[in-house]
């Protein structure tokens, strides 16, 4: 806990004094995507529940989240929009707490408890923080908001591609409603633990994180390890407190998210490993799970892979029937630069002679569909640096090597996202209270 400072109880009119500064700062970031009149209606809206809060009463918790979620709004970025939800709870020393210790908590992404902010509450003179449930609500959604930017999250676009998998996983498990955790008393509070029983690579945290921030705010996650990170089995991987019913609820969806991501991740990096050495990168493929897309590429990333195309609309790749309709693959390779030339174009040959012709028609990325080791190190041989060549079909974690030593760019592999076992881990209630 940080050293004590003296307390003050700042009047409404010294307390929007620095908020002034904090909103024009907020104000002054720009959006790319709306313009500077959306900017100045996002402050607008700040103001109004920043000055909601310094006028006591009303419903305090949510003008707390109206401002965190209007904070989150602005910016390009989660990240920036963060950096202004900083700020915010910057100002927030003022009430109370002095400058010098202006809630240090909200900064932290990882080690996050209730002591902190019940420090806070007894410190505090604004009747706004002086609700020990307003506090640790505001808390917990800042720093788990901070959290799954800093930590987990590469964009924006998977940002709210976890939001809609989750709401539909937890939709889909709960239904009308948890009728075995009603056994459980609403007000009783708990702490529970994920242990993993086998060694692994940590992926999902942002999921796990989003359960439990759409089934309960109150719900702290401290998490002991990150994403990417090797453990070993009866590693403790993070810590959660809070309401226990909602925990039991959350269980079987956040498992399923940390396990199936952690699969993907450890098996992609049994892969990485093994080219290790090699030039070769190990590439996953559209070969996913439905409705996961993104969350499974994610996670081959996370374990040391490279992402393939997307979707059908981030890349072209040309196959047997392509070619045989466009009339040849001079034609067809054409006919695939005048659709889009900025996006790759990427044709499969199942032969060195078609090798040629691609080579020939200046292809610049081809994919060696199902050539054996000898065929792949004689297509490296015949492409002489020209372009990339990819390997694909019939890849095991026996054979990666040696089709990596042929000198191959890329190894595609579908079985990356398809054929994965979950990672055993396991949910432990320590207490309840």
């Amino acid at each position: 806990m940080p050293g004590k400072s003296a307390a003050r109880s700042p009047s409404n009119a010294a307390s929007k004094q620095p908020i002034d500064g904090v909103l024009n700062r907020v104000a002054a970031r720009p959006s790319q995507a709306n313009g500077s009149d959306h900017v100045q209606r996002r402050a607008k809206l700040l103001r109004i529940g920043v000055n909601g809060m310094l006028s006591p009463p009303g419903n305090e918790i949510n003008q707390l989240f109206h401002v965190a979620d209007v904070t989150m709004a602005i910016g390009t970025d989660r990240i920036a929009a963060w950096q202004n939800t900083a700020k915010l709870a910057d100002f927030f020393g003022h009430f109370g707490t002095g400058q010098d210790a202006a809630f240090p908590w909200f900064g932290a992404s990882r080690g996050f408890g209730f002591e902190g902010l019940d420090e806070i509450t007894k410190r505090s003179a604004h009747p706004a923080l002086k609700s020990n449930i307003t506090v640790r609500l505001m808390a917990h959604h800042l720093c788990r908001r901070q959290r799954m930017t800093d930590q987990h999250l590469p964009n924006e676009k998977l940002r709210d591609d976890i939001e809609r998998a989750v709401a539909q996983a937890i939709s889909e498990d709960v239904g009308s409603g948890d009728v075995t955790a009603a056994l459980v008393g609403e007000e009783v509070l708990a702490h529970a633990h994920i242990v993993t029983r086998e060694d692994c690579t940590v992926c999902g945290g942002a999921w796990l994180d989003e359960v439990f921030r759409q089934l309960d705010p109150r719900i702290s996650v401290q998490w002991h390890v990150g994403d990417g990170d090797h453990v070993a089995a009866k590693t403790t991987i993070c810590d959660l407190r809070g309401p226990a019913r909602p925990l039991l609820t959350g269980e079987r969806t956040a498992l399923n998210f940390l396990q199936t991501l952690s699969a993907v991740a450890t098996k992609t990096g049994s892969y990485v490993k093994a080219v290790s050495g090699t030039r070769a990168a190990i590439l996953d493929t559209r070969k996913t799970i439905p409705g996961l897309r993104l969350a499974l590429k994610y996670a081959v990333k996370t374990g040391g892979g490279v992402n393939h195309r997307i979707g059908l609309y981030d890349g072209i790749l040309i196959k047997e029937n392509h070619i045989a309709a466009a009339g040849g693959v001079g034609n067809v390779l054409t006919k695939a630069r005048e659709i889009d030339s900025q996006i790759p174009i990427q044709i499969e040959v199942e032969t060195i002679e078609q090798l040629e012709q691609a080579i020939a028609s200046d292809a610049k990325l081809i994919l060696l569909d199902n050539f054996t080791t000898e065929e792949m190190a004689e297509a490296v041989k015949v492409t002489a640096g020209r372009a990339e060549l990819e390997a694909s079909g019939g890849i095991t974690l026996t054979n990666v090597r040696a089709i990596a030593k042929t000198g191959v760019d890329r190894i595609s592999i579908g079985d990356l996202t398809k054929d994965i076992q979950a990672i055993d881990l396991s949910m432990r209630f320590m207490s309840m209270s």
